[in-house]
């Protein structure tokens, strides 16, 4: 199915939590998306349905987009095979951004990024934030720039304790204005293996406020 939009909200939503009580009865949502292509205009999301527990995307391609996906409180989420075409971001997994929720109790903790490819002249393809356990595996940033192709920042959480990148090509003609990789952490691991870059830009800039 291909959704064309002109407005300005996100294209899938729902309501938002009104608080973190809230959110945490709206998390047990389990939904899946597939083979949906999604285009709209530059300030708009794609997907952003606010909690949920072990949602799957599986085959969305967006378009011109903001953002193609935006989690938040999204727990066990995997994103499979999901392209972003010329939108400033590809895909966020993020804490809640309603009230009583922080960088400890409304995380998209454990979520996947695999087989995902991102094209495009934007901010970054793959952005990580408060949220620990997560992966990115086998995927592609190319394209003309990005300021950073895959960025984890942990907002000093001290929950937030381990991220894995795996097997992921950087091909941005013009590089990174930033990282290829770029990881801010309080504390804790952080695995990369087998990372490439086509096109000369700083690799990985990775910095923690206690040590690693």
């Amino acid at each position: 199915a291909r959704l064309q939009s002109t407005g300005t909200g996100p294209i899938f939503s729902r309501p938002a939590p009104t608080d973190n009580s809230d959110a945490n009865v709206m998390v047990d949502l389990r939904c899946t998306f597939r083979n949906l292509v999604l285009k709209g205009t530059s300030s708009q999301i794609g997907i952003d349905i606010g909690p949920s527990y072990g949602a799957y995307y599986q085959n969305i391609l967006g378009e011109t987009l903001f953002e193609c996906i935006h989690l938040r409180f999204a727990l066990r989420t995997t994103v499979d095979n999901c392209f972003a075409t010329n939108c400033t971001n590809g895909w966020v997994a993020d804490r809640g951004n309603w009230s009583g929720a922080t960088n400890f109790n409304s995380q998209s903790n454990h979520t996947t990024f695999r087989s995902c490819r991102y094209f495009g002249n934007g901010d970054v393809a793959i952005r990580i934030v408060a949220a620990s356990g997560c992966v990115v595996e086998d995927c592609i940033v190319e394209g003309f720039q990005v300021r950073v192709g895959v960025e984890m920042d942990g907002q000093s959480s001290t929950v937030v304790k381990d991220f894995t990148i795996r097997n992921t090509h950087f091909e941005c003609t013009n590089g990174a204005t930033e990282a290829c990789i770029k990881i801010r952490m309080h504390s804790g691991i952080v695995t990369i293996e087998k990372v490439y870059g086509q096109y000369a830009a700083i690799l990985a800039d990775i910095g923690a406020t206690v040590g690693f």
